[in-house]
């Protein structure tokens, strides 16, 4: 193989690993960093739980797992929201909270 082309493989390499996380980081929403370490075991997983809110203001408990794999592992973005106003058609809006702090909420 000659120099130029060895190179050429390794830059591109490297470029694909810095864009694709970049690209992630960018297009998610919300913006997370979680693209730049997305295979790193982190010690202490975060805690997401899912309420719905009544037309008469009261809260309920929802479930993830309801919406079925890989919906109910995946905690970013609005899918998993959507999902769970789609199954509970008694809620005006879903909301997310991460680790007891308000992270999301989607309107049903």
């Amino acid at each position: 193989m000659k120099r130029t082309v060895a190179k050429r493989l390794l830059l591109g390499i490297f470029l694909l690993e810095a864009v694709v996380p970049a690209f992630l980081l960018v297009t998610t929403d919300p913006p997370r960093k979680f693209a730049w370490s997305m295979y790193a075991n982190t010690p202490v997983p975060s805690v997401f739980r899912y309420v719905g809110v009544t037309p008469g203001n009261e809260k309920v408990m929802l479930d993830a797992a309801e919406v079925g794999s890989p919906w109910s592992s995946i905690h970013y973005g609005p899918e998993t929201l959507r999902m769970l106003c789609e199954r509970h058609a008694e809620v005006d809006s879903v909301i997310r909270y991460q680790d007891g702090r308000l992270e999301r909420s989607e309107r049903c």
